[in-house]
C-alpha cells in the first residue's frame, strides 16, 4: 500500500480526473499514479494538506465522520473580529444548508491587511497593492474540526459574520504539512505519521 503526503495547490480539484478541470492527481507522474486516489477532498481554491493512497479501507477510516480524525485549517478572513466569535466558533454555529457544526477548537493568530498577504494572491497583487484594498483589515485565524463537510470552513466563518479570502488545511490528525514541501510536491508519509494518523 501506497501513502503520500501532497501540498495542493491553488486552482485544481479533489478529483483522479476531469474533462474541464485540472486535478490533484495531475501532479503524480503517469507512472506512480495507477491505482492512487485522493482522501477526502479539499476546494478547488483551498491548499495545503492532501492524502493519496490506494488503501481504499485507510481512506474510509480517515474520511469516516465517526472517526471523528481531527483537520486543522489556518485562514485568513475579513469582517469584524471579537473574542466573542471565536467562542461560537468553538461551541458550534448555524451553517447554511448543513446545519450545526460540531465543537472545535479556534485560535486566533492576529491581525494583518490585504497588502501583508499579497503573495498568496497572484493574480490579484497589482489590483491590490496599487488600490485601498491593500489596506483592508484581515484576520487570522486557526481551527481545527473533526468533521468534513462541504465548504464547512467558509460557512463556519460565514456564521459569525466573516468571510474567507484565503483557506489552507495545514494538519490531519495532528500529522503536519511539511514546510519543505512546496505547492504540487508530494512525499511518502513516514511510519510514525500513518500511526499518528491511525491511532488517533
Amino acid at each position: 500500500m501506497r501513502y503520500y503526503m501532497f501540498n495542493k495547490p491553488k486552482g485544481c480539484i479533489t478529483a483522479c480526473s476531469d474533462p474541464r478541470h485540472k486535478t490533484v492527481m495531475e501532479y503524480i507522474p503517469p507512472a506512480e499514479r495507477q491505482g492512487l486516489f485522493p482522501v477526502g477532498r479539499l476546494d478547488k481554491d483551498t491548499e495545503g494538506l492532501l492524502i493519496l493512497t490506494d488503501d481504499g479501507a485507510f481512506s474510509n477510516t480517515v474520511s469516516s465522520p465517526s472517526s471523528k480524525k481531527t483537520k486543522t485549517y489556518r485562514l485568513y478572513a475579513e469582517g469584524e473580529y471579537s473574542p466573542e466569535k471565536l467562542n461560537m466558533l468553538e461551541a458550534g454555529v448555524m451553517m447554511k444548508g448543513e446545519g450545526v457544526s460540531a465543537p472545535s477548537l479556534a485560535k486566533y493568530l492576529g491581525e494583518y491587511r490585504l497588502s501583508d498577504i499579497v503573495s498568496l494572491f497572484p493574480e490579484q497583487r497589482s489590483r491590490i497593492l496599487h488600490t485601498k484594498l491593500g489596506n483592508k483589515k484581515i484576520h487570522y485565524v486557526e481551527i481545527t474540526v473533526t468533521e468534513g463537510k462541504k465548504h464547512q470552513i467558509k460557512k463556519m466563518m460565514l456564521a459569525v459574520g466573516m468571510k474567507v479570502v484565503y483557506l489552507e488545511r495545514v494538519a490531519i490528525s495532528g500529522v503536519l504539512l511539511d514546510a519543505s514541501l512546496e505547492r504540487g510536491a508530494y512525499r511518502p508519509l513516514a511510519d510514525e505519521e500513518l500511526r499518528s494518523i491511525l491511532n488517533q
